[in-house]
């Protein structure tokens, strides 16, 4: 949890930095932002499916984060910004630092809902047990 935490929060730095059209130096701190963001979000996602979802499900659970990451988020953030990026300029990029602002939020009440045990046990798991 403290892993997608930490890229919610480079997140948030990152894009409230470019917002306001910084000097270089700080252009380049917050490019260097983007790999926490990416890293520490998908590590800890990957930890998180390692954790919370029977071994079986796994390539089910990373795809369903893929799809919805990369593919439905990402997508529809990209259709906005053209728009977003015409009206507003650089103030746009508020928009991503809201979204990782809410991903952080999102974290925490996850954080705070799960023990740590897997959400759905493997009826295989309790097989092997019994052996």
């Amino acid at each position: 949890m403290w892993l997608l935490a930490l890229g919610g929060i480079s997140c948030v730095a990152r894009w409230t930095l470019l917002a306001f059209d910084p000097p270089l130096p700080v252009v380049i701190v917050a490019q260097l932002l983007h790999g926490g963001t990416f890293a520490l979000t998908h590590l800890g996602a990957m930890y998180f499916v390692l954790q919370a979802v029977p071994p079986r499900l796994a390539a089910t659970a990373q795809s369903l984060y893929a799809v919805g990451n990369a593919g439905i988020v990402m997508g529809i953030a990209t259709w906005a910004s053209g728009p977003l990026y015409a009206s507003y300029g650089g103030k746009a990029y508020l928009l991503m630092s809201a979204m990782g602002l809410i991903s952080v939020v999102f974290t925490l009440l996850l954080a705070r809902a799960w023990g740590g045990a897997r959400i759905l046990e493997d009826r295989h798991d309790e097989d092997l047990a019994m052996i």
